[in-house]
């Protein structure tokens, strides 16, 4: 699930194949936020332009999705959709299998303390510990790693 406030694929081109799409060989779902582009209500409340009510708009969907594609999900984006995929995640930690961020905007100065504290914290989890693993295969196993992911 393509997570974003502007799908340019789907804009420029509605046969694009995100990168994911292609290496999984998977299907493709793009979502746009709410308030962007197309996705302007006539009602412009904008108290509901929140990551709590964005996040709660991709469950919504990935639990209407998921009955018909019941396989694995990631979710993804970039930028301001890096942000609403890791909001997503935090929210709903058990909706997809993964989440891949390209960009995110979040920082609320040169130097936000929040992620060192965000970090030391997960650090202690099982599952931040599965996670570093992974990603010391990946750098360790740069040639193999696309295979690895296809059988994922």
């Amino acid at each position: 699930m393509d997570i974003g406030y502007w799908i340019f694929s789907g804009f420029d081109d509605p046969s694009y194949k995100h990168e994911l799409t292609e290496l999984f060989n998977a299907n493709q779902i793009e979502v746009e936020h709410r308030y962007f582009w197309q996705s302007v209500p006539e009602n412009l409340d904008f108290s509901l332009l929140n990551f709590n009510q964005a996040s709660a708009d991709y469950h919504y969907i990935r639990q209407k999705l998921g009955a018909i594609f019941p396989d694995k999900w990631i979710a993804t984006g970039g930028s301001k959709g890096g942000d609403a995929t890791l909001a997503y995640k935090f929210c709903y930690p058990k909706d997809v299998n993964a989440s891949v961020i390209y960009a995110i905007s979040m920082s609320l100065e040169a130097e936000d303390k929040r992620y060192a504290k965000f970090f030391a914290e997960k650090k202690k989890t099982e599952e931040y510990k599965k996670i570093y693993q992974d990603q010391i295969y990946f750098l360790k196993n740069k040639k193999n790693c696309c295979r690895f992911l296809k059988n994922w």
